[in-house]
C-alpha cells in the first residue's frame, strides 16, 4: 500500500537536518528529493520542500506514491501597503499537490470529531481501553454523519431546506444513539411482543420523517415587507422551549421550533411534536382496529 506521510517531530531515521541544511537559503517552491530503503527493506523518497523563504516542509512517500515532477502550484496571497492583493505561483512536486488537495478533508473530519463532537472531553478518563474505545466511537459517528449528509433521507427531512446546512453532528449524535438504544430494547423483549414491535418500532426512524413533515403539514410564517422596503419574517416563541421561531405546525397553529435555511441551533421541538402525533394516531389506530 503506497502513501504519504508529513514530518514534523518525529523523524527518527529521517535526514531532516540535511534537507534542512541544504535549503536554508533557497526560495520558496524549490525541493530536494532522496531515495533510500527502510532497515525491513521498503524502498522510500524523502522531500524536502521550500515553502517559503523562511520554511521548509519534510514529507516520506512510498516508491509508488505519485511523482515528484513540478504539479500544480500554489498560489501564495500576498498584500501590498496599499492593500492590493498580490498572487505568486510557487512549485511544488505534484504528489505534494495532490497531498494537500487531500489533506483539508482530514482536517474537517477531526474538526468536527474532537472539537464539535468532543467525546473524550465529555468522557473523561486515565484508563487507556476506555480511552482508545471512545476515540473509535468518535470515528465512528463522524464517519456515518458525513455519510448521512449525502443520503436523501435527510434531504427530505428538511424539505425544500438544505439538510447539510441544519443538522449538526451532535444532534446526528443524540438522533444516533437513540435509535440504537431503542432497537436494543426491542431485542431484550419477550418474544410475544416481537410481531408487534416489528409494527411500531421504527417511529422514530429517521426513513418516516418525510412521512412526519408531509402529515403535519409544517409551515412558516410569511414574510412582509415595511415602509424601508425592508422584507423580514415575524417569529414568535415556541410553545416548548420559549425561543423565537418563524415555523408553524399545521394541524394544530402551534409554533415550535424548527431548523431553518442555515440556521443551526440543534433544537427538536417540532419534531418531538410530530413524534408525538404520529405515536398518538397509531395508538388510535390500533384501538379502532381492536373495537
Amino acid at each position: 500500500m503506497d502513501a504519504v506521510y508529513q514530518i514534523k517531530s518525529n523523524h527518527g531515521l529521517y535526514p531532516k537536518q540535511y534537507i534542512e541544511d541544504t535549503l536554508k537559503d533557497a526560495p520558496g517552491g524549490t525541493y530536494i528529493v532522496l531515495e533510500g530503503k527502510h532497515p525491513e527493506g521498503t524502498e522510500l523518497v524523502a522531500i524536502g520542500y521550500r515553502y517559503n523563504s523562511k520554511v521548509t516542509l519534510c514529507f516520506v512517500i512510498t516508491k509508488n506514491a505519485g511523482s515528484t515532477r513540478p504539479g500544480k502550484p500554489y498560489e501564495m496571497k500576498f498584500s501590498d501597503t496599499h492593500g492590493n492583493v498580490y498572487v505568486r505561483l510557487v512549485d511544488r512536486p505534484a504528489v505534494i499537490s495532490e497531498f494537500f488537495g487531500n489533506s483539508n478533508v482530514v482536517d474537517k473530519h477531526n474538526q468536527a470529531r474532537q472539537y464539535e463532537l468532543a467525546l473524550e472531553k465529555k468522557w473523561d478518563t486515565r484508563d487507556p481501553n476506555f480511552r482508545l474505545t471512545t476515540t473509535m466511537i468518535g470515528f465512528t459517528i463522524t464517519d456515518t454523519w458525513k455519510i448521512s449528509l449525502h443520503h436523501l433521507l435527510f434531504s427530505r427531512l428538511e424539505g425544500k431546506y438544505n439538510a447539510e446546512l441544519t443538522i449538526t453532528i451532535n444532534v446526528f449524535a443524540g438522533i444516533l444513539t437513540k435509535q440504537l438504544i431503542r432497537k436494543a430494547v426491542s431485542y431484550t423483549q419477550p418474544l410475544e411482543n416481537i410481531t408487534m414491535n416489528l409494527k411500531y418500532k421504527d417511529e422514530a426512524d429517521v426513513s418516516d420523517m418525510s412521512e412526519m413533515v408531509q402529515e403535519s403539514k409544517i409551515k412558516y410564517y410569511p414574510s412582509t415587507t415595511n415602509s424601508k422596503g425592508k422584507t423580514y419574517t415575524k417569529s414568535r416563541r415556541c410553545v416548548v422551549c420559549e425561543k423565537f421561531s418563524i415555523a408553524y405546525c399545521g394541524c394544530c397553529n402551534k409554533t415550535f421550533c424548527y431548523a431553518v435555511g442555515t440556521t443551526n441551533h440543534g433544537r427538536t421541538c417540532m419534531t418531538d411534536h410530530i413524534k408525538k402525533m404520529q405515536r398518538e394516531g397509531r395508538r388510535g389506530r390500533k384501538r379502532s382496529s381492536i373495537i
